[in-house]
Order: C-alpha cells, then structure tokens, then sequence
C-alpha cells in the first residue's frame, strides 16, 4: 500500500529517506482518492472561503490553520500560497484534535481528512467552507469546490494506491492492477468506500505513475516556498 503521504510529501520534505518512491517501486495502480475539507467554527463570521480570505489579509496575524499531518499541512501551505495569506500553522497530533480546536475558537481553521470532521459538520459545530476535489462531493453536495469558490487552480486529493517492489515483472503488474480494477468496481467495495468518503479509482500503472510524479513535483515547490524541511 502506497498512501500519498510517503510517496508524494515525504520526499518533499525529508532531506533523507530510506526509499525512493519512483525507483524502489513500481506504481500497480490507484486504489481510491478522498477530498479534504476546509472548515471553520459555526461561531466564526465566516460563511464563505472569500469572507475567510477577506479577514486573513486584513488581520495576517490573527489567523491560523490546525493539521496533524503533512497532507493537510501541505493543502494549508498550498492555500495560502494560492491566496496569498500567511495563516500560521499550528500542529496537532491527530485530525481529530485540530477539529477540537477550531470549533472551540481556538485555531482559525482546518483543512481536514473526511471521518474527524463530518459528524462535527452534521452535528452543526463545523461549517464547511470548501472541498478540494474538483467536483461538489456527493456526500457534501451543498459545500462548493475551492474553484468554485474563486480559486481556479486549487484542487488537492489524497490517495492511496498498490506498489509494488521495482523488480516485480510487468506481467505481474499487468495482472495485479486488472484485479485492483475489478475489485474497486465491485459494488460491495464501492458501498464501504462510500461509507468511508472515498472515491474508487482502479487506474492503469501508468496513469498512476504519471500522478505520483506530478505530486511530488507539485508537493516539492510548495514544500520549497513554505520553507518546510525535516532532517529527520
């Protein structure tokens, strides 16, 4: 299994790594992708991502965002980048903590994987400003995609996909990704993944290859121009 974190943000941000994602492995395919969501306290004034990037020029330094990982710290960092606001990251150890966090006033913002912040939006202590897929989510149809919200290219989604080690023989690739393929179209696998907030892909290797080097390259400049590194 090959989630996005390693494969994509991590060797953005780690000056060493015990692999290579793009010559240790060899990508089989995509198994599912999932948006973020970008939310706010009910209390805050915000209703809308402009309203929020309106208050963040305004006040630069009375804004921040939650995260607890490099995904969201990443999609944060890429935010401000795109809108050119300076939201300063304040970390957390899991998604679930930066949810606490915003809805007690605490923290500005989060932009958050789906399962910590979806019974906070139905339980009306999170309004969700924005999704990153490039199209409305069918479990959120009512939260507008961050384009449509005035931010044409921003459009961020985690994955997780099959690897397999460099060596493997193509034929093996070939048979194993048919199988992922089939698997994520079964309709049993599609209502848990539903369930889940995720999104069945099943891509050829190739087309997933392609994905994770754009990523990485993508992840590499935000990286670079929000200054993150980890010697670790």
């Amino acid at each position: 299994m090959g989630p996005s974190g390693p494969m994509t943000m991590n060797p953005a941000t780690y000056d060493k790594l015990p692999y290579s994602p793009t010559k240790d492995f060899v990508p089989i395919g995509m198994i599912c992708s999932f948006p973020l969501i970008l939310g706010v306290s009910s209390n805050s004034p915000f209703k809308t991502v402009k309203d929020l990037i309106q208050f963040a020029k305004a006040n630069p330094t009375k804004v921040n965002y939650a995260a607890s990982a490099a995904p969201f710290q990443m999609a944060s960092e890429l935010f401000n980048q795109k809108t050119g606001t300076t939201f300063a990251h304040i970390p957390y150890k899991g998604s679930g903590d930066s949810v606490a966090a915003v809805m007690s006033g605490q923290i500005t913002m989060t932009i958050s994987d789906p399962p910590p912040i979806v019974g906070q939006i139905k339980g009306g202590t999170i309004r969700p400003l924005a999704v990153t897929s490039a199209q409305r989510h069918p479990q959120f149809p009512d939260v507008p995609t961050l384009m449509e919200s005035g931010l044409p290219d921003l459009e961020v989604g985690i994955w997780t996909g099959l690897v397999a080690p460099a060596a493997t023989p193509m034929p093996i690739v070939r048979r194993l990704q048919q199988e992922l393929a089939k698997a994520v179209r079964s309709p049993e696998i599609r209502e848990r993944f539903a369930q889940m907030t995720l999104d069945p892909v099943g891509n050829t290797s190739e087309e997933f290859g392609k994905i994770i080097a754009a990523d990485i390259q993508r992840w590499t400049a935000v990286a670079k121009a929000a200054n993150i590194r980890s010697s670790q």
